[in-house]
């Protein structure tokens, strides 16, 4: 709908569940444009969602 999800990543608390947040990574900047401007402050199931860029981060084990 908003463009085509690579990745998608729930946040969990130490039991296992949902910290109420999340990540979404989107093919490319336009659709994340697109997503944050349609969807930050909407109401979703009597919830307001809160979306925006985060910066982009390679983990590595060291």
């Amino acid at each position: 709908m908003y463009g085509r999800v690579v990745s998608a990543h729930v946040v969990k608390d130490m039991r296992g569940r949902s910290s109420s947040f999340g990540y979404v990574e989107l093919s490319n900047s336009d659709e994340v444009d697109d997503l944050i401007h349609a969807l930050d402050g909407a109401d979703f199931l009597g919830s307001i969602l809160y979306v925006s860029r985060t910066a982009h981060r390679v983990f590595q084990r060291q």
